[in-house]
């Protein structure tokens, strides 16, 4: 992920938490990467990496969406377009897609960073994309 993109994800990471509810007049507590796990094989242009917050929160950052193999002539998210329930269903837990590259999962399981990590590099094999 390039250096100009840390100013968008800290906003990013502001906005996720006031809109969460979270915020108060107490000072507000930083957010930062506990653990980044990466992907392989979603995207050979970009791979998305799983971000696991401090706040318990996780987040699926990617280097581009729709992935660089779809045609850029599609409009807008093209076949992705419902991306974000995709991966709900197969991971069990609710998913929030806060930006185009940037989806949240704010009550992740145990499990749910490795569940996402095994749909995002399975992805393409399974839907033929």
């Amino acid at each position: 992920m390039s250096k100009l993109r840390l100013p968008l994800f800290t906003f990013l990471l502001s906005l996720i938490f006031f809109s969460s509810g979270m915020a108060s007049s107490a000072p507000l507590p930083e957010v930062k990467v506990v653990k980044t796990f990466a992907v392989a094989g979603f995207d050979p242009e970009g791979e998305p990496e799983i971000r696991v917050m401090s706040n318990g929160s996780l987040l699926v950052v990617f280097d581009l969406m729709p992935p660089s193999y779809i045609d850029p002539g599609e409009s807008d998210l093209g076949p992705f377009k419902g991306f974000d329930k995709e991966m709900e269903r197969a991971i069990g837990v609710p998913v929030v897609w806060e930006d185009r590259e940037l989806l949240l999962i704010r009550k992740p399981r145990a499990d749910t960073a490795e569940k996402v990590k095994e749909f995002l590099e399975r992805y393409r094999k399974n839907t033929g994309r």
